[in-house]
């Protein structure tokens, strides 16, 4: 970067057009009388410094312009173009990176520090493109619904209540699964001992039925090529006192 000079400054005067007084935001012309947007853009050094200035690309590097001091941060608003820009500042009189932008080398092998430009939009454009006709553009929000506050939530106590809610409402048993031998009363008249033929989607299940009489009995069905084996199991179950 030391082959690329800047001017220095002169009190009270802008040396170079393109430069500002304190508080004046610093309007970069378009080359060849080419129309482009400007943004507002603030150029902040928040590092250790007394006398800071930066230079880039946006001035073909032909100029720095000061920096000024506010709150122990130096800063300037610019308006410049949309795209990338490449700067770099002089610190006391040394170039310097700032490590609040990113660094990497340009087409000459310096180190500088590389910022995009990015278009802003209006707030009247934003609210005629999002108005609907008949709807009052202040009603409507980008925010989801519910509740809003300063205090932060306890995170294990809402998991807590979402998995007992989730308890409290088991989900729903699919209706063919309804359709088992246990729950079944058909019978066949010519062999008692023979049960209908169970579905396919209840086999390798296990079921059980509701307690009667201090017993419950659960069951399960299994089929070896084509013949179909259900096992029942009784159990007695002590009444809670």
């Amino acid at each position: 970067m030391a082959a690329r000079k800047a001017a220095p400054g002169v009190a009270g005067k802008s040396p170079v057009p393109g430069i500002a007084q304190d508080g004046e935001p610093i309007v970069l012309g378009a080359d060849d009388g080419e129309q482009r947007k400007a943004v507002p853009t603030l150029i902040r050094w928040a590092e250790p410094g007394s006398n800071v200035y930066v230079s880039g690309s946006f001035i073909d590097w032909q100029y720095k312009i000061k920096l000024h001091e506010n709150d122990g941060m130096h800063g300037v608003v610019v308006d410049l173009p949309v795209g990338t820009h490449c700067m770099k500042f002089i610190v006391d009189g040394k170039w310097r990176c700032s490590s609040r932008f990113v660094i990497a080398p340009d087409d000459d092998g310096n180190l500088v520090n590389f910022f995009k430009v990015e278009d802003v939009i209006e707030e009247a454009e934003i609210e005629k493109e999002d108005n609907v006709e008949g709807l009052d553009p202040s009603a409507m929000s980008n925010s989801p619904p519910g509740e809003y506050g300063s205090a932060i939530p306890d995170l294990a106590k809402l998991a807590r209540d979402a998995s007992a809610s989730r308890r409290n409402e088991p989900p729903l048993l699919p209706p063919h699964l309804n359709q088992v031998l246990l729950n079944s009363s058909e019978i066949r008249r010519d062999d008692p001992n023979v049960l209908p033929v169970p579905n396919h989607v209840v086999l390798n299940h296990l079921y059980a039925c509701s307690i009667k009489d201090n017993v419950m009995a659960v069951s399960s069905t299994s089929r070896y090529r084509g013949k179909y084996l259900t096992t029942i199991y009784y159990k007695p179950v002590t009444p809670l006192s």
